[in-house]
């Protein structure tokens, strides 16, 4: 995905609704590709298309907290771990990141 992102030209934060569609058009093209027996399906293509889009569009893992308006705050423990609270019930999740510290980096540069 990120190749095809360099070879288009988008921008994935300045160009939210392009980027949405080259995902759905990779995603299409790999369910094709399925369909044929080129490629091994996935159980979830959706859930599949989420974490690629916030992956290569977002903040990867945390993204998904990013965008709840229920979350009050991210604290990032280490870069492999973080957690979240949410305000109403005042409960506090972990979250981890990937193994190495990747995702973290995103948000502290």
């Amino acid at each position: 995905m990120r190749e095809l992102v360099r070879r288009r030209g988008v921008d994935p934060m300045a160009e939210p609704e392009r980027f949405a569609d080259l995902v759905r058009e990779a995603a299409a093209d790999y369910a094709d590709r399925v369909a044929r027996g080129l490629l091994p399906g996935l159980p979830d293509l959706e859930r599949v298309v989420r974490e690629i889009s916030d992956a290569v569009g977002g903040f990867g893992p945390l993204q998904a907290y990013l965008d709840d308006s229920e979350i009050e705050e991210i604290w990032l423990n280490s870069p492999s771990r973080a957690a979240n609270l949410l305000p109403q019930s005042g409960v506090l999740t972990h979250v981890a990141l990937l193994n190495d510290d990747r995702a973290a980096r995103l948000v502290l540069d």
